[in-house]
């Protein structure tokens, strides 16, 4: 079901779940409003966060990620792969 949501991976820390999407290469500011909806529309009483992991984001990402917050009422991150690698080199292999 998550799958089909556009959701990769699920983590849970003291009342907020934190909805991961990871792309490689390019992420289109289309596809990270398609996931930010897709997780306003999961049906759960804790606080809800995206985290969009890419090689690259728009030049305009951080200007979508402000509007869709303020649209779905969401905590959006975004993680360059690089960042994640160098935190946790054991995962290069699956983000390269």
């Amino acid at each position: 079901m998550l799958d089909q949501q556009k959701i990769d991976v699920v983590a849970k820390k003291e009342g907020e779940t934190i909805y991961a999407q990871v792309k490689s290469g390019q992420i289109s500011n289309k596809e990270i409003e398609k996931i930010v909806k897709s997780v306003h529309q999961i049906d759960s009483d804790e606080n809800k966060s995206v985290a969009i992991i890419a090689n690259e984001f728009s030049k305009n990402a951080e200007t979508i990620r402000d509007s869709l917050h303020k649209k779905y009422d969401i905590s959006i991150y975004f993680y360059h792969g690089y960042q994640v690698i160098k935190a946790l080199p054991e995962y290069k292999q699956a983000l390269s």
